[in-house]
């Protein structure tokens, strides 16, 4: 998101352009949040002191860190855990580390998978899934692909040519 922001930026202020100035005041301003979502992230997930884990969001981090197989996390689930509404925790988290709590969830689940992938070279894919706490593994598939742009299989097939 940055680097294609950065781009606009660019982009916009090498051509002319009417309401350039407005256009561009409102780029520096969104590029400033998302450095910010991303400095935000950086601290709450790598948490290595500790010291943002006593907040509802990084408390909620931890939760799906450590619970991360559970096929039953829900938004709903974690806003109950961060003491707050889940339309206030949904704004909250995605404003924080400028993702939606699903697509964490999801990302999480996929970088488990990738390493179960590496490990567990003789299983099948839907074990995979399952054991990356996908209850589908269409759903698995689909994921994967969106966040490694590439299928499980094709990835399988990547670090086998690695290692040979």
């Amino acid at each position: 998101d940055v680097n294609h922001l950065i781009n606009r930026l660019t982009y916009t202020f090498t051509h002319n352009n009417k309401s350039k100035d407005v256009l561009l005041d409102l780029m520096i301003q969104e590029l400033i949040v998302r450095l910010l979502q991303t400095k935000a992230k950086s601290l709450i997930i790598n948490n290595l002191d500790h010291s943002y884990s006593n907040t509802r969001i990084g408390a909620t981090i931890k939760f799906i860190k450590e619970n991360l197989t559970n096929k039953d996390i829900s938004v709903d689930l974690l806003a109950e855990k961060a003491f707050m509404s889940t339309s206030h925790f949904h704004k909250k988290f995605k404003n924080t580390l400028g993702v939606s709590p699903i697509d964490y969830i999801n990302s999480e689940k996929i970088k488990f998978s990738k390493k179960l992938i590496k490990e567990l070279k003789d299983f099948r894919m839907s074990e995979i899934a399952f054991k990356s706490g996908f209850n589908n593994t269409s759903y698995f598939n689909r994921q994967f692909k969106k966040i490694e742009m590439m299928t499980p299989q094709q990835f399988k097939k990547s670090i086998s040519k690695k290692s040979n």
